[in-house]
C-alpha cells in the first residue's frame, strides 16, 4: 500500500503467456479485467481513425521513382505482376505470430519450430520487436493489397512465389512483366544492430533481378537495408 492509495494494488497472474526478449509472461491485472480475453481488447477504430493511419503509413515509406520510361515505378498498367519472397505474403501462423526470440543475432537467425513462437520470421513485417510491440487485429499483406487493389484498377494477372525455392522464383521472374520481390529483416530490443535479411533475402534479390528487367524490391524493416550490393 502507498500513503494515500484507496483500493489494494491488484494481484498479478504469471500463468499466461507473452513473449518478450528477456522473458515468457503474462501480466493480468485480474480485479480489472475479464476473464474472457475477447473483453479485454479495447477497439477504438474508427473509418477516420484507419484513413489517418494509411496517411501516416504512406508519408513514412520511402519509395525511390525511377526516370521517365515504360519500366520501374510507378507502375504503368502491367499485364503480369509478381511476387516472391514470405514477406510479400500473410503468416501463415496469424499476423499475431511475428513474435520475438530469444536474444539472437540476424545472422543467427532461423526460423522456429516452437509452438509458442512459431510463425516467427514468416509473413509481413509489419513492425519491430520488444516491449512496445502490439497485436493487430487485422493485417494487409502486400499480395493482398496487389491483388484487391492494383488488380481491380489494371486487371492485370497477379502471381507469386512466397516459398523458400529460389529456382521457382526464378520461373515466375521470366514470365512477370514486373517482378517485386519481398525481403524483410529482423530489428527490435536487444537485436536491431543489423539489418542483416532473413529468409535468404539478398539471394532472392540478385536471382529475380537476373531473371526479370522490370523488378522493384521492397523492403520491411526498421530502416534502410545496406548490406546488400546490387
Amino acid at each position: 500500500m502507498c500513503q494515500g492509495q484507496i483500493a489494494p494494488i491488484p494481484r498479478l497472474n504469471f500463468t499466461g503467456r507473452r513473449t518478450s526478449i528477456w522473458v515468457r509472461i503474462e501480466i493480468t491485472w485480474t480485479s480489472i479485467l475479464s476473464t474472457n480475453p475477447r473483453k479485454t481488447i479495447l477497439n477504438a477504430q474508427r473509418q477516420r481513425h484507419r484513413y489517418l493511419a494509411r496517411v501516416i503509413a504512406a508519408a513514412g515509406t520511402v519509395l525511390l521513382k525511377n526516370s521517365p520510361g515504360k519500366k520501374g515505378l510507378p507502375l504503368r498498367k502491367p499485364t503480369t505482376i509478381a511476387l516472391c519472397g514470405q514477406a510479400a505474403g500473410p503468416n501463415s501462423y496469424g499476423p499475431n505470430q511475428y513474435l520475438i526470440p530469444d536474444a539472437v543475432l540476424p545472422s543467427e537467425f532461423h526460423i522456429p519450430q516452437e509452438a509458442s513462437i512459431m510463425g516467427l520470421g514468416q509473413g509481413t513485417p509489419a513492425e519491430g520487436m520488444g516491449s512496445g510491440s502490439t497485436f493487430y487485429p487485422r493485417l494487409q499483406d502486400l499480395l493482398s493489397a496487389a491483388i484487391q487493389q492494383r488488380a481491380n484498377q489494371d486487371l492485370p494477372l497477379v502471381d507469386w512465389s512466397l516459398g523458400h525455392n529460389i529456382t521457382f522464383a526464378a520461373t515466375v521472374a521470366q514470365r512477370a512483366t514486373v517482378y517485386l520481390p519481398v525481403v524483410a529483416s529482423v530489428a527490435g530490443e536487444g537485436i536491431d544492430r543489423s539489418l542483416t535479411l532473413i529468409n535468404n533475402g539478398d539471394k532472392l534479390i540478385t536471382t529475380v533481378a537476373d531473371n526479370c528487367d522490370n523488378s522493384d524490391c521492397s523492403v520491411g524493416g526498421a530502416r534502410q537495408h545496406g548490406g546488400m550490393q546490387a
